[in-house]
């Protein structure tokens, strides 16, 4: 294999087998023979041998009767659990062979989900739960088709996740291709990667390696089979025997051009977990006498897709109580993540390594006090760009919690105005933000939450104003509770139409109301204008942290010089390259420059790599000087004198 840029894809097809009576194509499959009898199918040949997993495919026609889903047996046939398509009466849920949900009607373009999750099998539809099993899978397990109708198609077939499907496909790096990744800025309060990107295009004529025109157009008459948005994507450079992974994460968009005599090639582009984390709306207890990296963890694990490796510090900081968000509604890992640097005063981002995943980095407060720099830049760079930053009033503030004593505060109440039905046999959800019982627009936290009390908690009637025969006993309610919410599970047990009438629920609550603020200024950089930076801790209960934090931020943010640079470079042999590639977000380098008089040690906040052919690429960074040559050291003469010749760490 030679050296240069490597580009992979994670095609989730299911690779048919066993087909009969069917004609299979890529990740589709018709019947074509056999009349109209359930004698038709096939299975896959990838299979998952444990853990979580999901099916998913898109409903075509709606005149036709079929089922799909995930099974252990490897022939076709009804599958263990299967959304079953029928022409007259609509979607259904069969394990087995054996009804277990009655039927609704569906549409053309639903996307069906048949889903493992923790060890339970779930349904959705268009990403909402249709119905959640009561069995357990049995592995291993796989897609599993059983087709009645002549003619009848089952679409866009897809199992994921599995062991990884790594396919290396031919790229074009030219103009589109482009890798970057870290914090994409350099100021103080800078903490948190953004969401990655990869830029590249796919050779999509006859001459790619498939041979085939239209084989990268998403859903296609020709396309490949798996290929489209939502897709594992890697970028990676090897060099000898070492492959330097750059970037994981998904397809977002894949374009094709148009003419089949022009460019014939489809633009891609996707974002790495950063871009998971976004999108995924938190839904995890209280953390209670948590470090930062105790809380962080709980974050990522509640995220569906992982980093393929955590390295995180044991923080500086303990939180008494964190992830209870006062928002009006649930917020999203990343927005977690963001609010827990910051309580903490650390720094968290993606990395690139050599063991084909990337490193999902969190630093300490403390982490960058003893930097121990990798290379030494000195008029290696092609270009360099340094921002001159002075901020000489830093605002940092704390939160110390108040909690109640006891269980029994009322945190959310369902409204009198409202008076959900529930005819029988229905189950229905019910989600509720908790406030203050004295405010109901004060949003706060909630920990040991108590499970609903039948008449205490809930009440059902027979008519919505509350009159008419107690039906409480007819009903079972569940309660999921989260660090700000409580998601109830409603199910009406009889045979009549009853309504909710009382719906609490009741814990401790967490009351954020004594925001403490620590304000430092450097009086003699004042005359050059105030440049003021505010950080917000909302997880951070010390008022000794924030003022530490402000002070810092003072006195090292208001010292003259270059605190921030963009630096950009081109490798100009292997060694180089290999230095280039080594280096990642939260490495330390020394750079000197004689125009721009910079000669210190600077932490690389980003990397971005533009894809050149013929092995090339430019590499930029973002750089943060490192401001540790003033730090108090312990008995050191020189470097103890507080407020003359040191400065107090941010511990």
């Amino acid at each position: 294999m030679s050296d240069g840029h490597v580009l992979e894809m994670d095609l989730p097809d299911v690779a048919w087998e066993s087909p009969v009576n069917v004609t299979v194509t890529g990740n589709d499959l018709q019947k074509t023979s056999g009349g109209d009898a359930w004698n038709g199918g096939a299975v896959s040949s990838r299979t998952i041998a444990s853990g979580d997993c999901y099916m998913e495919f898109i409903a075509s026609e709606m005149n036709t009767d079929r089922a799909i889903g995930l099974g252990d047996d490897s022939t076709y046939g009804d599958p263990d659990f299967a959304f079953r398509l029928d022409a007259l009466t609509g979607l259904h849920v069969y394990e087995a062979g054996v009804l277990k949900e009655t039927g609704e009607s569906y549409m053309t373009g639903d996307m069906l989900r048949v889903e493992v999750d923790a060890g339970v099998v779930k349904y959705f539809r268009n990403g909402v739960l249709y119905y959640t099993s009561l069995t357990a899978p049995t592995y291993p397990l796989r897609v599993r088709c059983h087709v009645y109708t002549l003619g009848a198609t089952l679409s866009d077939v897809i199992l994921y996740p599995f062991s990884p499907n790594w396919v290396e496909v031919d790229f074009l790096v030219s103009p589109a291709g482009k890798v970057q990744y870290g914090i994409a800025s350099s100021g103080p309060t800078d903490l948190v990667g953004q969401i990655g990107t990869l830029s590249f295009a796919l050779d999509n004529s006859e001459s790619n390696e498939g041979e085939t025109l239209g084989w990268y157009t998403p859903g296609g008459p020709r396309a490949r089979a798996g290929f489209g948005r939502g897709i594992n994507v890697r970028y990676g450079y090897r060099l000898g025997a070492a492959t330097y992974t750059k970037f994981v994460g998904r397809i977002q968009n894949a374009n094709p051009t148009s003419g089949r005599y022009l460019e014939r090639r489809t633009v891609c582009d996707a974002v790495d977990w950063m871009s998971e984390a976004a999108n995924h709306l938190l839904r995890v207890p209280v953390q209670i006498d948590k470090r930062a990296d105790e809380a962080l963890t709980a974050v990522v694990q509640a995220v569906p897709a992982q980093p393929a490796t955590l390295t995180f510090d044991a923080a500086d900081s303990t939180f008494p109580y964190s992830l209870d968000s006062r928002a009006d509604r649930p917020v999203s890992a990343l927005t977690e993540i963001q609010r827990i640097a910051q309580s903490e005063f650390g720094r968290c981002y993606l990395r690139g390594s050599t063991t084909g995943g990337m490193v999902l980095r969190f630093e300490k407060r403390s982490a960058r006090l003893t930097p121990l720099p990798l290379a030494v830049f000195d008029e290696a760079m092609q270009d360099l760009d340094p921002t001159f930053d002075i901020r000489n009033v830093a605002k940092v503030s704390a939160h110390p919690r108040i909690v109640d004593a006891a269980a029994d505060t009322v945190l959310y109440s369902k409204p009198a105005k409202i008076t959900p039905e529930v005819v029988a046999g229905q189950t229905v959800k019910i989600t509720g933000r908790y406030s203050s019982s004295s405010d109901r627009t004060t949003k706060v936290g909630g920990t040991d939450m108590v499970a609903p009390v039948a008449t205490t908690d809930f009440l059902m009637n027979a008519n919505a104003n509350g009159s008419g025969a107690d039906l409480t006993a007819d009903f079972t309610v569940t309660a999921v509770f989260s660090a700000n919410e409580v998601e109830f599970q409603i199910t009406n047990n009889g045979g009549t139409l009853g309504y909710v009438t009382l719906l609490q629920a009741r814990g401790r609550g967490i009351y954020d109301y004594t925001q403490v603020d620590a304000r430092r200024e450097n009086t003699d950089s004042l005359t050059l204008g105030e440049a003021m930076v505010s950080l917000d801790m909302p997880y951070q209960n010390e008022f000794g942290v924030a003022d530490a934090v402000a002070e810092f931020i003072v006195t090292t943010w208001s010292t003259p010089g270059f605190a921030a640079a963009r630096m950009r470079w081109t490798p100009r042999d292997d060694d180089e390259m290999e230095l280039a590639l080594s280096l990642e977000p939260g490495d330390p380098i020394t750079v000197i420059e004689e125009m721009t008089g910079i000669n210190g040690v600077y932490y690389i906040q980003s990397v971005e790599m533009t894809l050149l052919e013929a092995r090339l690429a430019v590499f930029s960074h973002d750089l943060q000087r490192a401001f540790v040559e003033e730090y108090w050291t312990l008995g050191v003469a020189g470097l103890s004198e507080l407020g003359v010749t040191t400065v107090l760490a941010p511990l």
